[in-house]
C-alpha cells in the first residue's frame, strides 16, 4: 500500500516556488500501445491526409486570389455608397463561389489608444469604443457571498453575467469507464495525426 503524502508541506511559499514550472515526467516514446491488424486502414488514412493537405494548400492559394479581387470590389462599392457584404464570383462550369464579409474586426491593444485618438481626433468616438472584459479571480462561495452582501442580488445580476456548468475533474479520461453510460460526460473527439 502506498504511503499517503503528508498534509504538512512546511512553508507553502517555499514549496510552490520550488515546484513552479516543474513538468511531469513523460513516459518513454515506445510506451505507446500499437493497434495490430489495421495497417491498410492506417496507410489509407495517411495517404488521404497527405492529399487533403495538398488540396488545402491549393485551395488556400486560390482563396487568397479571390479575396484579393473581392476586397477591391468591397472597398470600391463601400466608398461609392453602394455597400454590399456579399459577392458572387461566377464560374464557367460551376456555380462558382460566394464571398461574405462580416462586421467583425480584431481588437486593438489598449496601448494603441492614444495614437489612434491622436490620428483621428474627434472622429475616434465615431469609430471606436473601449471594451472591457472583467473576470473574478476568486469564484469561491465566500467571495460570491461577500459580493452579494455588498451589492445585493439585483445589483449583482445587473453587473455580472452568470454562467455555471459542471466540468469533469482531472483524470476523467481514465476514470470515465467507472461511471454508468447515462452519466458519463461527453469526451472531445479523439485526434488523429500523421506519424513522421
Amino acid at each position: 500500500m502506498a504511503k499517503k503524502a503528508s498534509k504538512n508541506v512546511g512553508n507553502v511559499s517555499d514549496f510552490l516556488a520550488g515546484n513552479a514550472g516543474a513538468a511531469p515526467k513523460k513516459g518513454k516514446k515506445g510506451a505507446i500501445p500499437v493497434v495490430e491488424g489495421q495497417e491498410e486502414l492506417a496507410d489509407r488514412a495517411y495517404k488521404a491526409n497527405t492529399e487533403m493537405k495538398d488540396a488545402t494548400a491549393s485551395y488556400k492559394a486560390l482563396e487568397a486570389q479571390i479575396l484579393d479581387i473581392t476586397a477591391e470590389e468591397y472597398e470600391a462599392m463601400a466608398q461609392s455608397g453602394d455597400f454590399s457584404k456579399t459577392f458572387n464570383v461566377q464560374g464557367v462550369a460551376t456555380p462558382g463561389v460566394q464571398v461574405s464579409y462580416k462586421d467583425a474586426f480584431s481588437a486593438i491593444p489598449i496601448e494603441e489608444k492614444d495614437e489612434l485618438q491622436e490620428k483621428l481626433g474627434d472622429r475616434f468616438d465615431t469609430y471606436f469604443e473601449e471594451k472591457r472584459d472583467l473576470s473574478l479571480v476568486d469564484t469561491s462561495d465566500e467571495t460570491i457571498q461577500l459580493l452579494l452582501e455588498k451589492l445585493g442580488q439585483d445589483e449583482f445580476r445587473r453587473i455580472f453575467e452568470i454562467k455555471v456548468s459542471i466540468v469533469a475533474k482531472a483524470d476523467m479520461d481514465r476514470k470515465q469507464f467507472d461511471l454508468p453510460d447515462d452519466v458519463r460526460p461527453a469526451q472531445y473527439k479523439a485526434s488523429v495525426k500523421i506519424r513522421k
